[in-house]
Order: C-alpha cells, then structure tokens, then sequence
C-alpha cells in the first residue's frame, strides 16, 4: 500500500487473514461458547507473554536498522544472541506463568502444559520476524508468516475430533512446524546472553515493552474488559468480534511495516525527511484505510448474525469497534517519532491516559448499555490515542511538525470530511 516492500508484508498479512478468517468461522461453532471462552482467555494470557524477553526485543527493533544502515556486522551479531537466547530463557519463564494462571481458573492439567510450551515457541517464531524486519528481508518475515498461517489451519480437523484440547494441540503443532522449517543455522551461537547490555538498555527495554503491551491491550481493550468483568457469554462474543477486527487491523499495520521500518532508519539521518515521509504516508493512505473500514461496519453485523447465531451478538458492537480502524494511519505512524526520539515517557503517559479513560468510560456505561460498554469504550479509546498523540507531538517535536502543518491539517480535514459524509448519509432516510 505504502511502499513496494509493502508487498510482502500484505501478502503475509493476506494468508494470515484468509487462514484467520477460516479459523473464525469454524473454531466458534465447532466449540461450545463456554470453551470458546477459555480460547479468548487464553489468547489476553499470551498476550501478556509477548515481552518475556523484558522488551529488548522493543530496542532491537528500534535501533538495529541503524547499525544495519551503518554495516555494523559485529554489534549486529552480539545483540541478535542476547536478543534470541535472552527470548527463550523469558519464555520458558513466562510460559511457567501462564501455566499456573491456567491451571488457577480452569484446573485442567493438560491444558495448563500445553500453553506452558507456546510462550518459548513464540519467542523462537517472533525473534525471527523481529531479525528479519530490523535488515529489511520483508521476503523472510512474509515466508514465516504465511508458513505459520497455513500450518494452525490443522485447529480445524483437531477441534472438531478433541475440542478444546485438540484446538491448543494444533497451537503447539504449529508453531513447532514453522520452528522446523526455520531449521537451527540462524540461530545465534554461541548460546549466551550479554547481561552487561541487557542491564545498560534495561531501563528503555522496559519502557517499550510497556508501550507496545499497552498499545496493544488499549486497540484491544474490548475483549480484555470482557475477560475481565463479563460472563463466559460476553467473552466469546468479544473473542469473535476482536478476531475479526484484529484481521483487518493487521492487514493495515502490516502495509505500515516497511514504513515505521525506514522511519527510524531516516530519523538518525534528518529528522525533517523522516517525519515529510511519513506524513506523506498518512496523508495517502487515510482515504483507503476510512473505506476498508466502514465497508467492514456495514457489513460485519450481517455476517455475523449469518455464521454465528448461536453467540446473539448485538449488531451495533461490531460496528463500533471498527470505526476505530479510521485512524489507524495516525497511531501506526506517528508513534515512530516518539520511540525514534526517545519520548517513551511521553508516549507512556498519552497510553496510559489513553487506557484510564477507556476503562473508565466502559464502567460509567456498562449500567447504562451492559456488554456493548466495552466496545463504545475500546473506540473512544482508539479515537482519545490518535489525537493525544498529535497533539503532544505538535508540542514535543514542534520544528518537524511545523514543517509538515500542511499535510497533518490536510489529513485532519480529509479524516474530519469523510466522516461527515458518512454519518450524514446514515441519516438519510431508508440508508442502512
């Protein structure tokens, strides 16, 4: 979309919706709600593990495509083993975790042993990714991917033969298939970590990891809320609709891949030409983005009222929860100035006003709406992350910003003018 590596990243990002979207038509209806619950459960656990490497992973991927860029063959070699073995000692840890949390609000053994071994897979199939996306081998990260999408299609065969026992099967076969065909010589030797590094980037390592967990939870919240006060009903309901919503959310993320990619890349050269490009960016792909998702509003409630009948989801909760995609070019975009210009603080505190004020609309509304509580929230919180974030960069990075006041107007006006139309159209008598 963006660029021309785009292309491998939406063609990954393609095979994984397309598996996702067959996963999501057939995972719910061949498990009863109560254990697609405990699916959706599992998946905000995971979720949590992703920074077992205490978010190393985070600095690797900001500063590496500079030491790439400067052909820094060394000081590439020693992260990537600090980073890889760094990631499985975390997972095999966090794996630990998980297994007891499992096992806590379950008490089934076997289940709390098989999600006991998908953290430290994870870490082996995302450091691979994270590797490949630092040098720009856009054609590696599309393989894994693509590999990976196609090999959790055996969920549906093990789901319908073993349930929900047979679904996490499937997660650990999986990952293990990709982790094969990736074979061992990319692995960093020899096995070590570099505590001395690990302890000097420790401090920013932590902070994007919170960030990233963050950022990701508040473009999620609806089905974290969900897990946390709603029933095993509502958690299902929350599990299809943020499935859904997370397979057009990572095709549009992935198109920007390439971009936050030579973002940081350019902003160790000029800042100007980095924040020009990637205002460009926004200001091109907004018009796409706003269609793809109010198309997705209009028709999800329809489909989904079609395939899964028996989860009775209110067809304005998928709606709302897709509007939010309207601003993804801002979040997905503009957070590479905070974290290429060491703003953490500043980018931390915007989330985690962001996340208050989402929690706290979903408690106020909750009486009043009951479940649909979360999904208003989740967009108000999508909508509050977008502005703060252009409105404390207009103040942080005031000299870059200025120079682009043209495009960032623009991109407000054209956003601000689509949505006019649209809502006024849904006015219109007889418009569905």
């Amino acid at each position: 979309m963006a660029t021309p590596k785009s292309k491998d990243t939406v063609i990954a990002n393609v095979a994984q919706q397309i598996s996702g979207v067959l996963l999501l038509l057939t995972i719910p209806n061949l498990l009863s709600v109560e254990h697609y619950a405990e699916v959706v459960f599992i998946g905000v656990v995971l979720s949590f593990t992703r920074f077992s490497d205490l978010g190393l992973s985070s600095v690797y991927g900001r500063d590496a495509p500079r030491h790439y860029s400067a052909n820094n063959a060394g000081k590439i070699q020693h992260w990537n083993r600090t980073l890889f073995w760094l990631g499985i000692l975390g997972g095999c840890i966090a794996g630990g975790i998980a297994a007891v949390v499992m096992y806590v609000r379950f008490g089934e053994l076997l289940d709390a042993t098989l999600v006991a071994l998908l953290p430290v897979m994870i870490a082996v199939t995302s450091t691979h990714v994270t590797m490949a996306g630092a040098r720009s081998d856009f054609r590696s990260f599309r393989n894994n991917q693509v590999s990976l999408s196609l090999s959790r299609l055996i969920s549906i065969p093990l789901a319908h033969l073993l349930g929900l026992f047979g679904w996490l099967t499937a997660q650990v076969v999986s990952y293990g298939f990709v982790a094969a065909r990736l074979g061992a010589s990319w692995v960093p030797r020899p096995p070590e970590i570099d505590w001395t590094l690990v302890r000097r980037h420790l401090p920013a390592a932590l902070q994007l990891a919170l960030i990233s967990l963050l950022w990701a939870q508040l473009l999620d919240s609806g089905r974290l809320m969900a897990t946390l006060f709603y029933p095993p009903e509502g958690i299902a309901q929350y599990g299809i609709l943020t499935t859904a919503y997370q397979s057009a959310f990572g095709l549009i993320i992935s198109a920007f891949l390439p971009v936050s990619v030579k973002t940081l890349g350019l902003l160790g050269e000029s800042d100007r030409s980095a924040a020009d490009y990637m205002f460009s960016i926004v200001f091109r792909t907004l018009p796409f983005v706003f269609i793809l998702a109010i198309i997705g509003a209009e028709m999800a409630p329809w489909v989904i009222d079609l395939v899964f009948p028996k989860y009775r989801i209110d067809p304005m909760m998928p709606r709302i929860i897709l509007y939010g995609l309207t601003v993804l070019p801002f979040i997905a975009t503009i957070g590479n100035l905070y974290i290429g210009k060491h703003r953490n603080y500043s980018y931390l505190a915007i989330l985690c006003v962001s996340m208050a004020v989402t929690v706290g609309i979903e408690h106020l509304l909750r009486p009043e709406i009951g479940i649909k509580a979360a999904a208003v929230a989740q967009t108000c919180g999508t909508f509050l992350l977008a502005l703060l974030m252009l409105v404390v960069g207009c103040f942080l990075f005031a000299d870059v910003m200025k120079a682009n006041r043209r495009k960032i107007l623009s991109s407000v006006a054209m956003l601000s003018g689509m949505w006019t139309v649209y809502l006024s159209l849904k006015f219109i008598p007889g418009w569905v």
